[in-house]
C-alpha cells in the first residue's frame, strides 16, 4: 500500500538536503531504473504501474516492489510528467580519489547545470573515462535532472566530490589540462599517458584557483561564430578526440 508518509518522503527527495537526511536518491524512467535495479546498489523499493512490473518481472527479484496506478505516479514523480517506474534507492559509499597517475580523470570546476553534468556522466561512460572529480559548488549528482541526462550510465562512473586542495595535492607532477578559449587546439596537442582534463562552469569558464593550477590550456577551434560551446557539448568533443588519440598511440 502506497502510504501517504512514503510519498512525502519521496517527494520530499527533489531537494538536496532532504536526501542527504535520508541518505536516498529517487530515479524514474524505464531505461535508468533497470539500470539501477540491475548494478550493484542499493534499491530500496520499486514503485511502478501493474503493467511495467509484469513486463520487467524477470528484473525484480531482489527488490521490494509496489505496484501504484497511473494516478499515484503523477502524486510521486519529480519531473515534469511521469514514467511508469520509479526506484527509491540508498547513496552509494563516497568514490574515493583515483590513482591520477594511471589514467586520464575529468575534474569539473562549478559546474551548475544539472543537464550538463548527466550528460558528462553519460558521455565519460561512452568513452570509457572512469572517474569524474566534483567540486563541492558542483550541482548535486543525485539531482532527479542529472539522473534523467545520466541515462543510467551513473551507476559506472565514479564521481567522488573532492575538496580542491586536498585534489590539488594529490596531482602534484601530473599534466593538467584546462579547457579555455585561447588554448592550444586540441588537434595539434600531444597527449600524455595520464592527467586531468578540467572543464569549467556554463557561464565563468574556470576558476582562477583552478587555472593557477593547470600546466596547459587547449581548445576546439572555432570555425564560425558562435559565441561558445555548452560545457557537455565541449565536453563532448574532448573525450572523443582524446579517446582516439589514447587508441591511437
Amino acid at each position: 500500500m502506497l502510504t501517504k508518509a512514503r510519498i512525502k518522503l519521496i517527494r520530499s527527495l527533489r531537494l538536496k538536503k532532504y536526501r542527504q537526511q535520508n541518505n536516498l536518491f529517487v530515479a524514474e524512467g524505464t531505461k535508468i531504473v533497470t539500470e539501477i535495479v540491475q548494478s550493484d546498489w542499493s534499491v530500496v523499493q520499486v514503485l511502478a504501474t501493474a503493467a511495467w512490473v509484469q513486463q520487467h518481472e524477470a528484473l525484480l527479484t531482489r527488490q521490494e516492489v509496489l505496484t501504484v496506478s497511473d494516478k499515484q505516479m503523477q502524486q510521486l514523480t519529480l519531473l515534469s510528467s511521469p514514467s511508469p517506474a520509479l526506484a527509491l534507492v540508498e547513496m552509494p559509499d563516497p568514490a574515493p580519489l583515483p590513482d591520477l597517475t594511471r589514467q586520464w580523470t575529468l575534474y569539473l570546476d562549478d559546474i551548475r547545470d544539472p543537464g550538463n553534468l548527466g550528460t558528462i556522466i553519460r558521455l565519460a561512460d561512452w568513452f570509457g573515462w572512469p572517474t569524474i572529480c566534483l567540486t563541492p559548488e558542483t550541482v548535486d549528482p543525485f539531482n532527479p535532472k542529472v539522473i534523467q541526462a545520466s541515462m543510467g550510465s551513473l551507476t559506472r562512473v565514479e564521481l567522488p566530490t573532492i575538496d580542491p586542495d586536498t585534489f590539488w595535492d594529490h596531482a602534484k607532477d601530473i599534466p593538467i589540462w584546462g579547457a579555455h578559449m585561447e588554448g592550444t587546439s586540441i588537434y595539434d596537442a600531444t597527449l600524455p599517458q595520464a592527467g586531468i582534463l578540467c572543464i569549467g562552469s556554463e557561464s565563468h569558464g574556470l576558476s582562477s584557483h583552478v587555472e593557477a593550477h593547470c600546466t596547459d590550456h587547449i581548445t576546439i577551434p572555432r570555425q564560425g561564430h558562435a559565441e561558445s560551446l555548452n560545457a557537455a557539448m565541449a565536453t563532448g568533443i574532448l573525450l572523443s578526440h582524446m579517446t582516439m588519440k589514447k587508441q591511437n598511440q
